[in-house]
């Protein structure tokens, strides 16, 4: 009985997280859902979890920015979500293991006078992916020119034939080790 309760509560609580988080991200971040009766109460304490990531990724969207769009399957990937993705697939390449992290490795160069300036990135990819270094275009935000520089890493994935059309890696750590 005790399990069941804690079961129900923690149900209940996940589902108003969700409401919330669905609220949020139409724009109503004044406002939460209650789980007793579905009350809409004001919400007077920071956004945590869930809600709090799906605020501020609406928030920091940039409409203006390109997308990757595979044509087969409809997979789209915004340049908003490209260094996560591209951070994942590094992950699950062969290799990674409790001590070591295959992971992306970022430089940028800055041009221009000082009122003025233009970013871009250069990202070196693991060395079993076998890529060379991928250039990403001149940005006047290091932020937008890491995510594009990342951007273009995945597109190059893709159509290498390391990426599938779902945008995930053909191989994992899990399939190599099991082989």
């Amino acid at each position: 009985p005790n399990e069941e309760t804690a079961a129900r509560k923690l149900l209940t609580e996940e589902e108003c997280l969700l409401q919330s988080a669905c609220s949020i991200a139409r724009g109503n971040a004044g406002s939460r859902t209650t789980p007793e009766a579905g009350v809409v109460a004001p919400n007077h304490s920071a956004p945590q979890g869930l809600a709090h990531y799906l605020a501020t990724a609406a928030v920091n969207a940039k409409p203006d920015l390109p997308a990757m769009e595979v044509p087969s399957t409809g997979a789209r990937l915004p340049a908003v979500w490209a260094v996560d993705l591209l951070l994942q697939l590094c992950f699950q390449l062969p290799g990674n293991d409790g001590c070591a992290l295959l992971h992306p490795l970022f430089r940028w160069h800055s041009s221009g006078p000082p009122h003025s300036r233009h970013f871009t990135y250069r990202g070196f990819l693991p060395s079993n992916l076998g890529l060379p270094p991928v250039d990403g275009p001149t940005c006047s935000s290091k932020e937008v020119a890491k995510k594009l520089a990342c951007l273009e890493a995945v597109r190059l994935l893709w159509q290498r034939g390391d990426v599938d059309d779902h945008l995930r890696l053909r191989f994992s750590r899990k399939e190599v080790t099991r082989a």
